[in-house]
């Protein structure tokens, strides 16, 4: 927490343990922005982490709503954090103009954290349009996500979901389950983000919150 307050206090005074009270085994709970605080601030005591999207849509240059996929998609992960209540998650989104230059881009993956790789502090993936008639997304090995835009649109179409509902599920699903949590298949069967038939609107099942947030603390 911040010290505020007039010389002569004692420090224990002053602050406290992180307020969720979870004794975290990577970092002291009463440690101060991870022991840097000339590049961080923690006013709530949580550990911060960004989630950078690097994203490309050749065919689909302009998708309508695309504000409101993004909105969803911080949601649908916000969602999952809340139940965790050990980080804050901060996103960006970063369009790219050409294939090669998502291609080219060499940083995908888990980076900072401590000196043994432990506990990063940012994620970066890719995200760009597939026109594999096979399936709704994939995730390859190297965080890259790939979503059937055209065909998601269509199945809303039939189906009375809107598109940005069904296009930010896509999304939350690759990047969360598949490229950040590194499962290869799937927990649930319905109902869920995350579910082999995902429901658009609803949130990660407890099982996927669980491998993120392994995945983020001890990667």
């Amino acid at each position: 927490m911040f010290y505020d307050g007039p010389p002569g206090l004692v420090l224990d005074d002053l602050i406290g343990p992180s307020p969720d009270g979870v004794d975290l085994e990577w970092i002291h709970p009463y440690t101060y922005a991870r022991n840097n605080p000339i590049n961080r601030v923690d006013p709530s005591g949580l550990r911060s982490i960004t989630i950078q999207i690097h994203y490309y849509f050749e065919k689909t240059a302009t998708i309508a709503g695309f504000e409101a996929i993004k909105a969803e998609v911080e949601r649908i992960f916000n969602a999952c954090l809340a139940k965790c209540k050990n980080d804050t998650i901060t996103f960006k989104w970063n369009k790219v103009l050409t294939e090669k230059e998502l291609k080219d881009f060499k940083g995908y993956g888990f980076s900072g954290g401590n000196f043994f790789g432990y506990n990063p502090t940012q994620v970066d993936v890719s995200v760009k349009d597939t026109l594999d008639t096979r399936t709704y997304g994939i995730t390859g090995k190297s965080f890259d996500a790939n979503i059937n835009v055209g065909r998601l649109i269509t199945m809303g179409e039939t189906r009375g979901y809107k598109p940005f509902e069904l296009l930010a599920m896509a999304i939350a699903h690759e990047i969360g389950l598949h490229a950040i949590g590194g499962v290869s298949g799937h927990f649930e069967k319905k109902d869920f983000i995350d579910a082999e038939a995902g429901k658009p609107g609803t949130e990660f099942s407890k099982k996927t919150c669980d491998k993120i947030m392994d995945r983020l603390n001890a990667t």
